[in-house]
Parts: structure tokens; sequence; C-alpha cells
């Protein structure tokens, strides 16, 4: 009878280390992998729940007002930067007549075709090449009045070189960039 029981307390044995086993195993190959499923779905399910409370918020009238005044200084900073398309046909008169006021001489005024821009499809980049003949201090104030100049006119890069020749004034070179907003079509018209 000792051997039955010894046997059977070791059947017993074996058996409940064995469900052990096999409940360890499942813990770690099936519930602990659903809980990191589950703590990533609880993080997605909390980023959605607050996106839906923000579109809450943004869609009530207070909000809509600050969203669209922010639009508002948003264009009129861009509008510092981008010349319109239409305005785009007297940039050249615009620089003449700066440099009239400046008193440079023998303006002569080149420009190149709108450039694209990679990644960009509203906004072009228009150059404009100058040479002219000025003083040093008819070519500063020049300078200074083109940075100025409303929407920004940018100065990629300048030279200035003596004359060949005794005559007052130097030889200046300047290669300037000009940011367009591309015309765009009337809505209902092809």
């Amino acid at each position: 009878m000792k051997n039955f029981v010894k046997k059977h307390i070791k059947t017993l044995l074996l058996t409940w280390l064995g469900c052990s086993a096999v409940f360890v195993l499942f813990y770690i190959f099936v519930i602990s992998s659903q809980k990191k499923v589950l703590a990533r779905l609880d993080s997605e399910v909390s980023k959605r729940k607050s996106e839906y409370e923000q579109i809450l918020l943004s869609a009530s009238p207070e909000n809509r007002e600050k969203l669209t005044e922010q639009l508002k200084e948003l264009r009129g900073s861009v509008s510092q930067f981008i010349m319109s398309y239409a305005d785009s046909a007297n940039l050249t008169f615009d620089i003449g007549r700066i440099a009239d006021t400046q008193k440079v001489s023998d303006l002569i005024i080149k420009t190149k075709a709108d450039q694209a821009i990679a990644n960009c499809s509203n906004v072009s980049e228009n150059q404009v090449f100058l040479s002219f003949k000025s003083g040093f201090n008819q070519f500063y104030t020049f300078l200074n009045a083109l940075e100025r100049h409303q929407p920004v006119v940018f100065i990629n890069n300048f030279s200035i070189s003596r004359p060949q020749q005794v005559q007052p004034g130097n030889d200046v070179s300047m290669d300037l960039a000009v940011y367009v907003a591309k015309n765009q079509p009337a809505l209902g018209k092809k």
C-alpha cells in the first residue's frame, strides 16, 4: 500500500507540476502578448479621444474665431514675403523707381522666367538681374531701399568693380530673387 500511495502522490505531483508549467507557458506566450496589444490599443484610444476633444473644441464659435484670426495673421505675414502674380508685373517699374530715387545711372534690368520651387505648388521664384553705375553712397542707399521693399526682395549676391576707364561711379551687378504666388484661375472658370 505504501508503494501505491507513493506512486499516487508522485503521479499527482507530476500532474500538478505539468499543469503549472502549461499555465506558466500559456501566461508567457498568450496573456503577456495580449497585455502588450491591450496597452497599445489603450494608447491609441486615448490619442483618438484627445483628437476628438480637440475637434469638439475647435467647432465652438469662440475657437473658430481664434483660428480665423490666426489664419489672417499667417496670411499677412506670408504676404510680406510673397508677391501676388498681378503685382509681379510692376516689379521692374518699382526697381526703376527706386533706382531713380537713389540716383543710380545706366540701370539695366533683366528678368528670368519664373522658376519652380521644389515641393511648392503655389509659389515660384522670379529672378531679376541688375547692372548699373553708382558711387558707394548711392549703392548703399539703393541696397537699403531694396531691402525695405514690400514684399521682400531677396538679394542673392552682388559685385562691385571699378570701371576700366576713368568715370565717376563703380560698376555694380546684382542678382535678386522675388517669390511670386502662382496665378490661380478663378473658381468655376476653365
